[in-house]
């Protein structure tokens, strides 16, 4: 965005096949539409679920967020979405606090906003429920993608070592997206791109 900040989404819709597709791309058209005018996460949602509802009846499940680079900070929002991790420097991979219902469902509902500082050297990581879903035991697959994003931070590519280290070679069994962010503790004024990785 023109005044530094970054902004970021990721989301999931219910179902597969083109319908899915089309309607994925429209919810995300929606997210960005708001975030253009918009500095709240939730005002963004909240905007996008109502555009939502007017194009299709399909659940989408979204976060959507600003970065601001030069003081590890993140505000973000959620939607029905798997909480987002974060791995702060030497530390263990912990959930992050989420709450909200999908888009689509309801007119004019209504989401919260938190703030988190990352730290330098901290990781963030969003991703759709196909990465938990092992077997259906979302327990387990949680546990696994902690424990995968522990072993990220620091990483060059740490979504390529999240996939890696989840599924060892073996195919998911649902669409999966992994989006991270990493705070690499390079001073502002000589970072030129930022350390996103989808």
């Amino acid at each position: 965005l023109g005044d530094g900040q970054l902004f970021f989404s990721i989301g999931d819709v219910a179902g597969h096949g083109l319908e899915a597709a089309v309607m994925m791309s429209r919810a995300r058209q929606a997210i960005i539409a708001a975030a253009v005018h918009e500095h709240d996460p939730a005002v963004v949602l909240s905007r996008a679920n109502n555009t939502i509802r007017l194009q299709g009846t399909r659940m989408v499940t979204a976060i959507c967020g600003y970065v601001q680079p030069s003081e590890c900070r993140v505000v973000y929002a959620t939607a029905g979405h798997p909480p987002p991790i974060l791995v702060r420097a030497g530390q263990a991979a912990e959930f992050l606090p989420y709450a909200g219902i999908a888009l689509g469902l309801i007119p004019d509902a209504s989401y919260r906003r938190f703030q988190i500082d990352a730290g330098s050297g901290g990781l963030l990581v969003f991703y759709t429920d196909g990465v938990i879903e092992e077997g259906r035991d979302f327990t387990r697959g949680e546990a696994r993608l902690l424990e995968a994003a522990r072993s990220a931070a620091g990483e060059l590519r740490p979504a390529s070592s999240i996939e890696r280290d989840t599924f060892a070679g073996e195919p998911p069994s649902d669409d999966v997206a992994i989006l991270t962010v990493q705070f690499t503790g390079v001073p502002a004024q000589r970072v030129s791109e930022p350390a996103l990785e989808s």
